[in-house]
């Protein structure tokens, strides 16, 4: 008696898709420089800048920070205030 032959069942699975960044060109003024003494004064100025720029966005969160901590600060202290005063020792 021969073997009976059932068909396989074949799964085809789709190919990754790899997705890679896309290059990204830099602007001449913030490329890689030999050396330091060879910056020109434009991307002196452009570096110093951006850091001003992101000193600035630094003291601004952490000014919002220190608000939002405050007003948690009162909240807390509101609270605390509440409760001891209707609940006198």
């Amino acid at each position: 008696m021969s073997p009976i032959l059932t068909p396989r069942t074949v799964v085809i699975a789709p190919a990754p898709i790899v997705v890679a960044p896309a290059p990204v060109a830099v602007p001449a003024a913030i490329a890689p420089v030999a050396h330091p003494l060879a910056l020109t004064a434009g991307a002196a100025a452009a570096g110093a800048y951006r850091h001003h720029e992101r000193q600035d966005a630094y003291d601004e969160i952490n000014h919002l920070q220190q608000q939002r901590i405050d007003e948690l600060n009162q909240l807390q202290a509101q609270r605390i205030n509440n409760f001891n005063s209707r609940h006198p020792r």
